[in-house]
């Protein structure tokens, strides 16, 4: 049974603009149409309904265990969403991670395994699962058949799909940054000169590709063009609006998110951030954003 959570919403007298807070610390976040997934460090999948603000419990994982504790509250390290199932990475026992769908109020664990990052739907029947140690697995649901793609790099940070599920952005610790055809089923790009070491985040919208990493640089791919933007400090959270036209990129040292045009690398606006070490940013649409990271807020504004 759904339960409805008390949720404390600050609204400012301008435009798209509003705090979000719950009772637990964010570590997964998922935007799909008008609703927001949560995932928090208590097993705890949470739906926030942005347009009429009203945020619901969807489920609550079961406790684990490791080699010191039991009744430990499960992390959950991300969320996918495909129509009406959630398919979602959640902390296992002794350090395992489990795979889980979640969908008409049952929840089924899939699959079990060490080491995975990110996992994503390519369409009802397969899921695609990423791993630091630079491999990637797909697997058929039905049947559990699988395929595998082992890279040539020691650990793999992030990466982002395309929403027509045929494309795969991959950062890696080394700074290399590989376009993966996920029909094909091989690297089709790879990308060497913009970073110099360990990559934070990618995103992949309509063509183009934002990263940043160690090396201070925000990285920006627009029509096959390679640029990048030199900052003082290091660059850990940053994404793309869907047509690609704008690109975020959060500095924590100074405390604010900035927007800027990819086509030019003009800077639109500076966003606080609110003292949040920001490791999610995500686009809602062309003018309004969200920003959030380890704790229990999540900041809603616009740069209209």
């Amino acid at each position: 049974m759904k339960k409805l959570l008390f949720i404390l919403i600050f609204l400012c007298v301008y435009g798209f603009s509003y705090e979000l807070k719950i009772k637990s610390n964010i570590t997964a976040l998922k935007v799909s149409e008008e609703l927001l997934y949560i995932g928090t460090d208590r097993g705890e999948i949470l739906r926030y309904n942005i347009k009429s603000k009203i945020l619901d419990e969807i489920l609550t994982l079961a406790d684990i265990q490791n080699y010191y504790e039991k009744n430990i509250k499960p992390s959950i390290y991300s969320i996918d969403v495909l129509d009406n199932k959630i398919l979602l990475v959640s902390e296992g026992d002794f350090g395992s991670k489990n795979i889980w769908i979640f969908r008409d109020k049952n929840l089924d664990k899939k699959l079990s395994f060490n080491g995975v990052k990110e996992v994503f739907f390519i369409n009802e029947d397969e899921i695609l699962l990423t791993f630091l140690g630079a491999n990637i697995k797909q697997i058929k649901l039905s049947n559990l058949q699988e395929r595998n793609y082992n890279f040539s790099y020691s650990s793999l940070n992030d990466a982002s799909i395309d929403k027509n599920k045929k494309t795969l952005v991959l950062g890696f610790e080394s700074g290399v940054i590989e376009i993966f055809d996920l029909q094909k089923w091989e690297v089709i790009k790879k990308i060497n000169k913009i970073h110099k070491d360990n990559i934070y985040q990618v995103d992949y919208k309509n063509g183009n590709i934002i990263s940043c990493a160690t090396d201070r640089r925000v990285g920006i791919v627009i029509k096959n063009e390679e640029k990048f933007i030199e900052n003082n400090f290091l660059i850990y959270a940053c994404a793309l609006s869907s047509n690609g036209e704008f690109g975020a990129f959060s500095n924590n040292a100074t405390n604010f998110t900035q927007i800027i045009k990819t086509k030019d690398l003009t800077q639109q606006i500076q966003i606080s951030n609110e003292d949040l070490m920001v490791e999610y940013i995500i686009f809602l649409n062309e003018h309004d954003i969200l920003i959030s990271g380890y704790g229990n807020k999540i900041i809603f504004r616009s740069f209209k």
